[in-house]
Protein backbone atom coordinates (compact mmCIF):
# COMPACT_ATOMS: atom_id res chain seq x y z
CA UNK A 1 0.00 0.00 0.00
CA UNK A 2 1.14 3.55 -0.66
CA UNK A 3 2.35 5.68 2.19
CA UNK A 4 2.21 9.45 1.88
CA UNK A 5 5.69 9.76 3.40
CA UNK A 6 7.09 8.71 0.01
CA UNK A 7 5.89 11.99 -1.50
CA UNK A 8 7.63 15.26 -0.88
CA UNK A 9 5.00 18.01 -0.73
CA UNK A 10 6.28 21.54 -1.12
CA UNK A 11 3.99 24.26 0.21
CA UNK A 12 4.13 27.95 -0.58
CA UNK A 13 4.43 30.09 -3.69
CA UNK A 14 5.96 29.32 -7.05
CA UNK A 15 7.59 32.48 -8.39
CA UNK A 16 8.71 32.38 -11.98
CA UNK A 17 11.75 34.31 -13.13
CA UNK A 18 9.61 36.35 -15.47
CA UNK A 19 7.37 37.63 -12.70
CA UNK A 20 4.45 35.20 -12.68
CA UNK A 21 3.37 34.22 -9.20
CA UNK A 22 0.98 31.38 -8.40
CA UNK A 23 -1.97 32.57 -6.35
CA UNK A 24 -3.05 31.14 -3.00
CA UNK A 25 -5.70 28.45 -2.67
CA UNK A 26 -9.13 29.54 -1.56
CA UNK A 27 -12.75 29.02 -2.51
CA UNK A 28 -13.76 26.56 -5.22
CA UNK A 29 -10.91 24.24 -6.11
CA UNK A 30 -11.75 23.97 -9.82
CA UNK A 31 -11.78 27.69 -10.42
CA UNK A 32 -9.29 29.51 -8.24
CA UNK A 33 -5.47 29.57 -8.23
CA UNK A 34 -3.65 27.49 -5.62
CA UNK A 35 -0.22 27.18 -4.08
CA UNK A 36 2.08 24.94 -6.07
CA UNK A 37 2.48 21.51 -4.50
CA UNK A 38 5.15 19.16 -5.80
CA UNK A 39 5.46 15.39 -5.64
CA UNK A 40 8.73 13.80 -6.66
CA UNK A 41 8.13 10.36 -8.12
CA UNK A 42 10.74 8.18 -9.85
CA UNK A 43 9.73 6.75 -13.32
CA UNK A 44 10.22 4.28 -16.32
CA UNK A 45 12.83 1.70 -17.06
CA UNK A 46 11.65 1.54 -20.65
CA UNK A 47 11.75 5.26 -21.36
CA UNK A 48 13.21 6.04 -24.81
CA UNK A 49 16.69 7.48 -24.54
CA UNK A 50 16.88 11.25 -24.91
CA UNK A 51 19.25 12.92 -27.32
CA UNK A 52 22.16 14.50 -25.41
CA UNK A 53 21.96 18.24 -24.99
CA UNK A 54 24.04 20.00 -27.62
CA UNK A 55 24.41 23.54 -28.81
CA UNK A 56 21.28 24.82 -30.49
CA UNK A 57 18.87 22.42 -28.77
CA UNK A 58 15.86 23.49 -26.74
CA UNK A 59 16.64 24.28 -23.07
CA UNK A 60 14.27 21.45 -22.17
CA UNK A 61 16.25 18.81 -24.06
CA UNK A 62 18.68 18.33 -21.16
CA UNK A 63 15.84 17.40 -18.82
CA UNK A 64 16.24 13.71 -19.59
CA UNK A 65 15.46 12.43 -16.09
CA UNK A 66 12.30 14.41 -15.37
CA UNK A 67 8.67 14.44 -16.41
CA UNK A 68 6.81 17.55 -15.26
CA UNK A 69 3.03 17.20 -14.91
CA UNK A 70 0.66 20.07 -14.18
CA UNK A 71 -2.79 19.33 -12.81
CA UNK A 72 -5.56 21.17 -10.97
CA UNK A 73 -6.51 21.31 -7.26
CA UNK A 74 -9.59 19.09 -7.53
CA UNK A 75 -7.85 16.35 -9.54
CA UNK A 76 -4.63 15.75 -7.67
CA UNK A 77 -3.00 13.12 -5.43
CA UNK A 78 -4.08 14.89 -2.25
CA UNK A 79 -5.61 12.97 0.66
CA UNK A 80 -8.27 15.56 1.45
CA UNK A 81 -10.07 15.47 -1.91
CA UNK A 82 -12.36 12.82 -3.39
CA UNK A 83 -10.29 10.42 -5.46
CA UNK A 84 -7.01 11.94 -4.26
CA UNK A 85 -5.74 8.91 -2.31
CA UNK A 86 -6.57 6.58 -5.22
CA UNK A 87 -4.68 8.79 -7.67
CA UNK A 88 -1.74 8.88 -5.25
CA UNK A 89 -1.76 5.08 -5.07
CA UNK A 90 -1.70 4.82 -8.85
CA UNK A 91 1.18 7.28 -9.11
CA UNK A 92 2.98 5.25 -6.45
CA UNK A 93 2.78 2.11 -8.61
CA UNK A 94 3.99 4.10 -11.60
CA UNK A 95 6.76 5.36 -9.33
CA UNK A 96 7.88 1.86 -8.42
CA UNK A 97 8.07 0.73 -12.04
CA UNK A 98 10.03 3.76 -13.29
CA UNK A 99 13.08 4.22 -11.05
CA UNK A 100 15.15 6.22 -13.53
CA UNK A 101 12.81 9.15 -14.11
CA UNK A 102 11.55 11.76 -11.64
CA UNK A 103 7.94 12.79 -12.17
CA UNK A 104 7.25 16.26 -10.81
CA UNK A 105 3.55 16.95 -10.21
CA UNK A 106 2.60 20.58 -9.72
CA UNK A 107 -0.85 21.95 -8.96
CA UNK A 108 -2.07 25.01 -10.84
CA UNK A 109 -5.34 26.87 -11.07
CA UNK A 110 -8.00 25.46 -13.37
CA UNK A 111 -8.99 28.77 -14.98
CA UNK A 112 -8.07 32.42 -14.96
CA UNK A 113 -4.77 34.27 -15.09
CA UNK A 114 -2.94 31.63 -13.06
CA UNK A 115 -4.29 28.68 -15.03
CA UNK A 116 -2.23 26.05 -16.80
CA UNK A 117 -2.89 27.36 -20.30
CA UNK A 118 -2.19 30.98 -19.35
CA UNK A 119 1.11 29.96 -17.72
CA UNK A 120 2.11 28.05 -20.84
CA UNK A 121 1.27 30.99 -23.08
CA UNK A 122 3.34 33.36 -20.95
CA UNK A 123 6.17 31.00 -20.12
CA UNK A 124 7.08 29.39 -23.41
CA UNK A 125 8.99 32.39 -24.81
CA UNK A 126 11.01 33.10 -21.65
CA UNK A 127 11.29 30.01 -19.42
CA UNK A 128 10.83 26.83 -21.48
CA UNK A 129 13.04 24.73 -19.19
CA UNK A 130 10.49 24.78 -16.36
CA UNK A 131 7.39 24.20 -18.45
CA UNK A 132 5.42 20.93 -18.14
CA UNK A 133 5.44 17.87 -20.34
CA UNK A 134 1.91 16.68 -19.51
CA UNK A 135 -1.02 18.88 -18.51
CA UNK A 136 -4.63 18.44 -17.40
CA UNK A 137 -6.83 21.14 -18.91
CA UNK A 138 -10.54 21.92 -19.28
CA UNK A 139 -11.84 20.61 -22.57
CA UNK A 140 -13.08 24.08 -23.50
CA UNK A 141 -9.44 25.23 -23.56
CA UNK A 142 -8.23 22.55 -25.97
CA UNK A 143 -8.91 24.73 -29.02
CA UNK A 144 -6.95 27.63 -27.54
CA UNK A 145 -4.04 25.38 -26.60
CA UNK A 146 -3.89 23.99 -30.15
CA UNK A 147 -4.15 27.42 -31.75
CA UNK A 148 -1.26 28.65 -29.60
CA UNK A 149 0.85 25.60 -30.42
CA UNK A 150 0.98 24.51 -26.78
CA UNK A 151 0.00 20.84 -27.17
CA UNK A 152 0.69 18.02 -29.63
CA UNK A 153 -1.37 15.37 -31.47
CA UNK A 154 -1.89 12.08 -29.65
CA UNK A 155 -2.78 9.56 -32.38
CA UNK A 156 0.81 8.39 -32.88
CA UNK A 157 1.61 8.43 -29.16
CA UNK A 158 -1.28 6.53 -27.57
CA UNK A 159 -2.42 2.94 -28.28
CA UNK A 160 -5.24 2.88 -30.82
CA UNK A 161 -7.49 0.94 -28.45
CA UNK A 162 -7.45 3.82 -25.96
CA UNK A 163 -8.68 6.26 -28.57
CA UNK A 164 -11.23 3.86 -30.06
CA UNK A 165 -12.69 3.19 -26.60
CA UNK A 166 -13.64 6.82 -25.92
CA UNK A 167 -17.30 7.74 -25.71
CA UNK A 168 -18.19 9.71 -28.87
CA UNK A 169 -18.56 12.94 -26.92
CA UNK A 170 -15.12 12.41 -25.40
CA UNK A 171 -13.51 12.05 -28.81
CA UNK A 172 -15.21 15.26 -29.93
CA UNK A 173 -14.13 17.17 -26.83
CA UNK A 174 -10.48 16.22 -27.36
CA UNK A 175 -10.32 16.89 -31.10
CA UNK A 176 -9.47 19.93 -33.17
CA UNK A 177 -9.91 19.60 -36.95
CA UNK A 178 -10.42 15.83 -36.59
CA UNK A 179 -7.10 15.38 -34.79
CA UNK A 180 -7.02 14.23 -31.16
CA UNK A 181 -4.92 16.62 -29.09
CA UNK A 182 -6.29 15.89 -25.61
CA UNK A 183 -7.40 12.63 -24.01
CA UNK A 184 -10.48 13.16 -21.83
CA UNK A 185 -9.98 11.88 -18.28
CA UNK A 186 -13.35 12.72 -16.74
CA UNK A 187 -16.63 14.26 -17.85
CA UNK A 188 -18.41 17.04 -16.00
CA UNK A 189 -21.59 19.04 -16.39
CA UNK A 190 -24.05 16.20 -17.05
CA UNK A 191 -27.35 16.96 -15.28
CA UNK A 192 -30.67 15.19 -14.87
CA UNK A 193 -33.83 15.34 -12.80
CA UNK A 194 -34.20 13.89 -9.31
CA UNK A 195 -37.64 13.32 -7.85
CA UNK A 196 -39.32 12.19 -4.65
CA UNK A 197 -40.62 8.67 -5.27
CA UNK A 198 -43.18 9.04 -2.48
CA UNK A 199 -44.79 12.07 -4.13
CA UNK A 200 -44.36 11.08 -7.78
CA UNK A 201 -45.22 7.43 -8.32
CA UNK A 202 -45.51 7.38 -12.09
CA UNK A 203 -42.79 7.51 -14.74
CA UNK A 204 -41.71 11.05 -15.52
CA UNK A 205 -42.64 12.28 -19.02
CA UNK A 206 -40.03 12.82 -21.69
CA UNK A 207 -41.65 16.08 -22.92
CA UNK A 208 -41.19 19.17 -20.78
CA UNK A 209 -44.74 20.38 -21.43
CA UNK A 210 -46.09 17.19 -19.82
CA UNK A 211 -44.35 18.04 -16.54
CA UNK A 212 -46.78 20.93 -16.07
CA UNK A 213 -49.35 18.99 -14.09
CA UNK A 214 -50.01 18.03 -10.44
CA UNK A 215 -48.45 16.80 -8.26
CA UNK A 216 -45.23 18.02 -9.89
CA UNK A 217 -43.46 20.96 -8.22
CA UNK A 218 -39.91 21.74 -9.32
CA UNK A 219 -37.22 23.78 -7.63
CA UNK A 220 -34.67 25.17 -10.07
CA UNK A 221 -31.54 27.28 -9.40
CA UNK A 222 -32.78 29.97 -11.78
CA UNK A 223 -30.39 32.65 -10.52
CA UNK A 224 -27.20 30.77 -11.39
CA UNK A 225 -25.32 28.83 -14.04
CA UNK A 226 -27.49 25.67 -13.78
CA UNK A 227 -30.59 27.68 -14.67
CA UNK A 228 -28.76 29.47 -17.48
CA UNK A 229 -27.58 26.12 -18.81
CA UNK A 230 -31.12 24.74 -18.85
CA UNK A 231 -32.30 27.73 -20.85
CA UNK A 232 -29.28 27.23 -23.15
CA UNK A 233 -30.33 23.63 -23.79
CA UNK A 234 -33.85 24.68 -24.75
CA UNK A 235 -32.46 27.45 -26.95
CA UNK A 236 -30.22 24.99 -28.79
CA UNK A 237 -33.11 22.52 -29.09
CA UNK A 238 -35.12 25.32 -30.75
CA UNK A 239 -32.38 25.68 -33.36
CA UNK A 240 -30.63 28.71 -31.86
CA UNK A 241 -26.96 29.43 -32.58
CA UNK A 242 -24.31 31.07 -30.42
CA UNK A 243 -22.14 32.76 -33.06
CA UNK A 244 -22.36 34.17 -36.56
CA UNK A 245 -20.35 33.25 -39.65
CA UNK A 246 -17.46 35.37 -38.38
CA UNK A 247 -17.45 33.55 -35.02
CA UNK A 248 -18.82 36.58 -33.22
CA UNK A 249 -21.23 35.97 -30.31
CA UNK A 250 -24.88 35.96 -31.31
CA UNK A 251 -28.27 35.12 -29.79
CA UNK A 252 -31.24 34.73 -32.11
CA UNK A 253 -34.44 36.29 -30.84
CA UNK A 254 -37.00 33.84 -32.21
CA UNK A 255 -35.58 30.55 -30.86
CA UNK A 256 -34.78 32.25 -27.55
CA UNK A 257 -38.34 33.55 -27.33
CA UNK A 258 -39.67 30.02 -27.84
CA UNK A 259 -37.29 28.61 -25.23
CA UNK A 260 -38.37 31.25 -22.71
CA UNK A 261 -42.04 30.58 -23.44
CA UNK A 262 -41.53 26.91 -22.57
CA UNK A 263 -40.27 27.86 -19.12
CA UNK A 264 -42.79 30.70 -18.73
CA UNK A 265 -45.61 28.21 -19.22
CA UNK A 266 -44.14 26.05 -16.46
CA UNK A 267 -44.14 29.02 -14.13
CA UNK A 268 -47.68 29.99 -15.03
CA UNK A 269 -48.92 26.43 -14.44
CA UNK A 270 -47.16 26.31 -11.06
CA UNK A 271 -44.54 23.74 -11.93
CA UNK A 272 -41.69 26.04 -10.85
CA UNK A 273 -41.43 26.83 -7.16
CA UNK A 274 -41.37 30.65 -6.75
CA UNK A 275 -38.31 30.33 -4.51
CA UNK A 276 -36.36 29.18 -7.57
CA UNK A 277 -35.82 32.79 -8.55
CA UNK A 278 -33.47 33.35 -5.57
CA UNK A 279 -31.41 30.17 -5.86
CA UNK A 280 -28.03 30.16 -7.57
CA UNK A 281 -26.60 26.66 -7.10
CA UNK A 282 -27.68 23.05 -7.27
CA UNK A 283 -26.74 22.66 -3.62
CA UNK A 284 -29.20 25.44 -2.78
CA UNK A 285 -31.90 23.78 -4.87
CA UNK A 286 -31.21 20.38 -3.31
CA UNK A 287 -31.68 21.78 0.19
CA UNK A 288 -35.02 23.29 -0.82
CA UNK A 289 -35.97 20.02 -2.53
CA UNK A 290 -35.32 18.18 0.74
CA UNK A 291 -37.17 20.65 2.98
CA UNK A 292 -40.08 22.07 0.97
CA UNK A 293 -43.08 20.97 -1.07
CA UNK A 294 -40.87 20.65 -4.17
CA UNK A 295 -40.71 17.06 -5.42
CA UNK A 296 -38.54 17.64 -8.51
CA UNK A 297 -35.15 19.26 -8.95
CA UNK A 298 -32.20 19.48 -11.32
CA UNK A 299 -29.02 17.75 -10.12
CA UNK A 300 -25.47 17.17 -11.27
CA UNK A 301 -24.16 13.61 -11.47
CA UNK A 302 -21.47 14.16 -8.83
CA UNK A 303 -24.06 15.59 -6.46
CA UNK A 304 -26.45 12.67 -6.95
CA UNK A 305 -23.70 10.05 -6.66
CA UNK A 306 -22.72 11.57 -3.34
CA UNK A 307 -26.22 11.49 -1.84
CA UNK A 308 -26.86 7.98 -3.18
CA UNK A 309 -23.71 6.90 -1.42
CA UNK A 310 -25.29 8.25 1.76
CA UNK A 311 -28.40 6.11 1.28
CA UNK A 312 -30.68 8.46 -0.67
CA UNK A 313 -33.25 6.62 -2.78
CA UNK A 314 -34.84 9.44 -4.80
CA UNK A 315 -35.77 8.72 -8.40
CA UNK A 316 -33.86 9.96 -11.44
CA UNK A 317 -34.75 10.72 -15.03
CA UNK A 318 -33.43 12.52 -18.08
CA UNK A 319 -34.34 16.18 -18.46
CA UNK A 320 -37.48 16.34 -20.65
CA UNK A 321 -37.27 18.37 -23.84
CA UNK A 322 -39.48 19.55 -26.68
CA UNK A 323 -40.38 16.19 -28.20
CA UNK A 324 -38.25 13.87 -26.06
CA UNK A 325 -35.40 14.07 -23.54
CA UNK A 326 -32.91 16.88 -24.01
CA UNK A 327 -29.48 15.58 -25.03
CA UNK A 328 -27.13 15.98 -22.05
CA UNK A 329 -24.37 18.52 -22.51
CA UNK A 330 -20.97 17.69 -21.04
CA UNK A 331 -17.49 19.14 -20.78
CA UNK A 332 -14.57 17.68 -18.89
CA UNK A 333 -10.89 17.48 -18.09
CA UNK A 334 -8.34 16.09 -20.51
CA UNK A 335 -4.68 15.10 -20.53
CA UNK A 336 -2.55 16.80 -23.19
CA UNK A 337 1.13 16.49 -24.02
CA UNK A 338 2.89 19.85 -23.97
CA UNK A 339 6.50 18.91 -24.71
CA UNK A 340 8.11 18.65 -28.14
CA UNK A 341 10.80 16.29 -26.86
CA UNK A 342 10.13 12.78 -28.29
CA UNK A 343 11.46 10.91 -25.24
CA UNK A 344 9.30 12.81 -22.79
CA UNK A 345 6.33 12.67 -25.17
CA UNK A 346 6.63 8.88 -25.04
CA UNK A 347 6.91 8.94 -21.25
CA UNK A 348 3.91 11.28 -20.92
CA UNK A 349 1.89 8.99 -23.17
CA UNK A 350 2.86 6.06 -20.97
CA UNK A 351 1.57 7.87 -17.89
CA UNK A 352 -1.73 8.72 -19.65
CA UNK A 353 -2.08 5.06 -20.65
CA UNK A 354 -1.51 3.94 -17.07
CA UNK A 355 -4.01 6.40 -15.57
CA UNK A 356 -6.78 5.47 -18.03
CA UNK A 357 -6.15 1.74 -17.78
CA UNK A 358 -9.74 0.54 -17.07
CA UNK A 359 -9.23 -0.74 -13.49
CA UNK A 360 -7.29 2.40 -12.53
CA UNK A 361 -9.63 4.76 -14.35
CA UNK A 362 -12.73 3.08 -12.94
CA UNK A 363 -11.47 3.12 -9.36
CA UNK A 364 -10.40 6.75 -9.49
CA UNK A 365 -13.57 7.96 -11.24
CA UNK A 366 -15.82 6.16 -8.75
CA UNK A 367 -13.99 7.59 -5.77
CA UNK A 368 -13.86 11.10 -7.26
CA UNK A 369 -17.56 11.00 -8.26
CA UNK A 370 -16.70 11.82 -11.88
CA UNK A 371 -17.80 10.03 -15.02
CA UNK A 372 -14.97 8.30 -16.91
CA UNK A 373 -14.39 8.91 -20.59
CA UNK A 374 -13.87 5.26 -21.64
CA UNK A 375 -16.45 2.54 -22.21
CA UNK A 376 -14.15 -0.05 -20.65
CA UNK A 377 -13.64 2.06 -17.55
CA UNK A 378 -17.34 2.64 -16.97
CA UNK A 379 -17.98 -1.06 -17.54
CA UNK A 380 -16.08 -1.70 -14.30
CA UNK A 381 -18.51 0.37 -12.23
CA UNK A 382 -21.08 -1.68 -10.23
CA UNK A 383 -23.86 -2.46 -12.71
CA UNK A 384 -26.19 -3.84 -10.06
CA UNK A 385 -27.17 -0.19 -9.55
CA UNK A 386 -29.79 0.92 -12.12
CA UNK A 387 -28.48 4.47 -11.83
CA UNK A 388 -25.22 3.39 -13.47
CA UNK A 389 -27.10 1.93 -16.44
CA UNK A 390 -29.01 5.20 -16.71
CA UNK A 391 -25.76 7.18 -16.75
CA UNK A 392 -24.32 4.93 -19.46
CA UNK A 393 -27.33 5.72 -21.64
CA UNK A 394 -26.98 9.42 -20.94
CA UNK A 395 -23.27 9.43 -21.81
CA UNK A 396 -23.92 7.59 -25.04
CA UNK A 397 -26.25 10.34 -26.27
CA UNK A 398 -24.35 13.28 -24.77
CA UNK A 399 -23.18 16.24 -26.81
CA UNK A 400 -20.29 18.61 -26.08
CA UNK A 401 -21.07 21.66 -24.01
CA UNK A 402 -20.58 24.54 -26.46
CA UNK A 403 -17.74 26.98 -25.99
CA UNK A 404 -18.86 30.60 -25.67
CA UNK A 405 -18.12 33.73 -23.71
CA UNK A 406 -19.42 34.65 -20.29
CA UNK A 407 -21.58 37.39 -21.83
CA UNK A 408 -23.88 34.75 -23.34
CA UNK A 409 -24.16 32.84 -20.07
CA UNK A 410 -24.89 36.10 -18.25
CA UNK A 411 -27.57 36.95 -20.78
CA UNK A 412 -29.29 33.58 -20.27
CA UNK A 413 -29.15 33.92 -16.49
CA UNK A 414 -30.48 37.48 -16.55
CA UNK A 415 -33.35 36.46 -18.82
CA UNK A 416 -34.33 33.50 -16.64
CA UNK A 417 -34.19 35.52 -13.42
CA UNK A 418 -36.44 38.15 -14.98
CA UNK A 419 -38.78 35.50 -16.35
CA UNK A 420 -39.22 33.83 -12.94
CA UNK A 421 -39.58 37.04 -10.95
CA UNK A 422 -43.06 38.01 -9.66
CA UNK A 423 -43.32 40.77 -12.26
CA UNK A 424 -41.61 38.88 -15.06
CA UNK A 425 -41.54 40.47 -18.49
CA UNK A 426 -42.86 38.68 -21.60
CA UNK A 427 -40.52 36.15 -23.26
CA UNK A 428 -40.23 38.14 -26.49
CA UNK A 429 -39.08 41.25 -24.61
CA UNK A 430 -36.56 39.26 -22.59
CA UNK A 431 -35.25 37.59 -25.72
CA UNK A 432 -34.68 40.97 -27.40
CA UNK A 433 -32.88 42.24 -24.31
CA UNK A 434 -30.66 39.17 -24.16
CA UNK A 435 -29.75 39.45 -27.83
CA UNK A 436 -28.87 43.14 -27.40
CA UNK A 437 -26.80 42.40 -24.30
CA UNK A 438 -24.68 39.96 -26.27
CA UNK A 439 -24.45 42.12 -29.36
CA UNK A 440 -25.41 45.75 -28.70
Amino acid sequence: MRTFSKFAWLAGWLVWGFGLVACGLSGTADTLPTPTATIAIPTPVNTPASVPNTAGESPTAARTNQLIVWTIPSIAPRPEIEGGPILADQLDVFNDSHPDIEVIIEIKAATGQGSIVSYLEAGRPVAPSILPDLILIPTDQVGTAVAEGLIYPLETLLPAELIDDLYPVGRTLGEVNNTLYAYPYAFSGLTHLAYDRNAITTTLPTRWADLNQPPNVMVLPANGKPGADLLLQFYLAEGGVLSDDNNQPLLEVEPLTRALRTLATSQQENLLLPQSNALSSMDDAWLVFQTSKANLTLVAVSQFLRVRGQGNSDGFAAVPGLGGPLPPRVSGWAWAISTADPARQALAAELITWLVNPPNHAEWSQQSLRLPSRYASFAEWPHTDPYIAFLETELERSLPYPVFGSNISDAFRTALVALTSPSGEPPDVLAEQAAQAVRP
